[in-house]
């Protein structure tokens, strides 16, 4: 029930026994400010009972809404919306302190003298950066402009004949696709901080965390992009006997991803931890293994897919080189995918790790960084577009779309298709938010493309929409195909073009 009685507050009080601390106020919005000032007031006390003003001035959300949030927070024992007037719920549940925010320290507070009669005390969260809906809402729609994709260059549409109203009915071939991904399980863990300043021991960065989010990633947020956007998906991966994996695995299911995977004790689950500050990432601690899986782990795999890929429109490859995909296994799953006639895609990263995108041959698409396709190659003079004609010489390559972080993409077409080679797209998005997991979204989204009849400027085209609209939150987020539709009618609408 919302609402707690005056003899509820003083049960409340009778059988606790203990200390109890007491919080009141709109939380229109659950934010880091709310849940630092919460934490805090519960580190005061055994038990913190939340009061949340009425519906009225200053409320913007439905009093129901905003204490099913309080109540699902694990510091918060009990929460309830005020009916009474506040001092005499002070009254009845006579609390040991009332916690405020710091912003109240200079403001006159009447608690003061409803606390006196049985000495409970006042204290304000003098740590608290004086967070509120304002700063949630400023902040909201400085990330919704900075998100927002700019124009599709007019010159890049002429060149390939395309019309932005062509996305629809791409849309529609692609979620009729079934598609196999296979390569490393990552689960990115975010902590939130607030920064607090350099030590005065040594040169550290101090910081407070506030607030921890864990994402999937690696190839498992491509299986999740390409269910996303429509496909009936399987994933193939390898991962520990752990609760990373357990996490990963009922994620992948919730999404409607088919999960397959092999269980090594022996390995833990990549993991990759990032602390940020103010929208920037300040340190990243990864957990893994390095190790080529065994033979054994490799022919469960193999078996996995014997089941699979009679009836696949398209296999991934996404490797993070954490020692899913050997070259062995890479070459293996490559001849029955050219047995069977199913197109490859394939991206091999190389971050903090040393990727080798080399080992993958005979794909209609790869999605390099420069710096991977120039390790692919061993050459670090080339020009771009000698570099990527080079990849596609080297690995029999149809399509390669080279990613340039800020500076967008370069584009090589297969010649014996197209009357262009080359080209390029800009970046789509002027102020990225996080800029991890852009090239998983690209990589899903143009694979899906050419395997649905688009060709590679098309295909290319669809990827960067994807991958702008991606860097515009935190966090590895699926795809969906509505998002892509609604990102593309807004660019069309800004550019001014005519969509017939």
């Amino acid at each position: 029930m919302p609402h707690l009685s005056l003899s509820d507050l003083r049960a409340i009080r009778a059988a606790a026994g203990r200390r109890i601390a007491f919080v009141s106020g709109q939380f229109n919005v659950v934010h880091p400010g709310h849940i630092r000032l919460l934490k805090f007031a519960r580190s005061l006390a055994d038990d913190l009972v939340a009061a949340l003003l009425p519906d009225g001035d200053g409320a913007y959300v439905p009093q129901d809404l905003r204490l099913a949030a309080v109540r699902s927070l694990d510091m918060v024992s009990h929460a309830f919306i005020v009916k009474d007037d506040l001092q005499a719920c002070l009254d009845a549940l006579r609390p040991d302190v009332v916690v405020k925010g710091a912003e109240y320290e200079t403001r006159d507070n009447p608690e003061r003298e409803w606390l006196r009669p049985w000495n409970g005390r006042l204290v304000f969260c003098t740590n608290d950066p004086r967070f509120s809906l304002g700063d949630v809402i400023r902040g909201m729609l400085r990330q919704h402009n900075g998100a927002g994709l700019g124009a599709v260059p007019s010159g890049y549409l002429a060149r390939h004949g395309i019309t932005l109203a062509s996305f629809p009915s791409l849309l529609e071939r692609m979620s009729r696709l079934r598609v196999a991904v296979i390569g490393d399980l990552i689960v990115d863990e975010y902590v939130l901080c607030d920064p607090l300043g350099m030590s005065r021991e040594d040169p550290t960065l101090v910081v407070s965390p506030v607030e921890e989010t864990c994402f999937v990633g690696g190839a498992g947020i491509v299986a999740g992009h390409a269910a996303g956007l429509g496909g009936k998906v399987d994933f193939i991966t390898v991962a520990g006997d752990d609760r990373a994996a357990e996490f990963a695995g009922g994620w992948l299911e919730r999404q409607g991803v088919a999960t397959h995977i092999v269980i090594d004790p022996d390995r833990p689950t990549t993991i990759k931890r990032r602390y940020r500050a103010q929208n920037k990432t300040l340190l990243r601690v990864n957990r893994m293994s390095r190790q080529h899986i065994g033979g054994d782990r490799q022919e469960a795999i193999m078996e996995m897919l014997a089941a699979i890929l009679p009836e696949t429109d398209l296999l991934i490859f996404s490797d993070f080189s954490y020692g899913v995909l050997p070259p062995a296994l890479v070459g293996r799953i490559t001849a029955q995918c050219l047995d069977l006639g199913v197109p490859l895609a394939a991206d091999s990263q190389s971050s903090s790790q040393m990727g080798d995108l080399s080992k993958f041959h005979d794909a209609v698409l790869t999605t390099p960084t420069e710096l991977e396709a120039r390790h692919a190659l061993r050459d670090f003079t080339l020009g771009l577009t000698a570099l990527a004609q080079e990849l596609m010489a080297k690995t029999s390559t149809r399509n390669v779309v080279v990613t340039l972080g800020e500076n967008g993409c370069l584009i090589h077409g297969d010649p014996n298709a197209h009357r262009i080679f080359t080209d390029n797209l800009p970046s789509l998005n002027p102020r990225p938010v996080d800029v991890a997991g852009a090239g998983d979204s690209l990589l899903a989204a143009a694979a899906m493309a050419l395997a649905a009849g688009a060709d590679i400027w098309l295909a290319a085209l669809l990827g960067n929409v994807a991958a702008g609209i991606q860097v515009g939150r935190m966090g590895n987020i699926p795809l969906a195909r509505d998002e892509l539709l609604r990102a593309l009618a807004a660019m069309d609408e800004g550019s001014g073009s005519n969509p017939s």
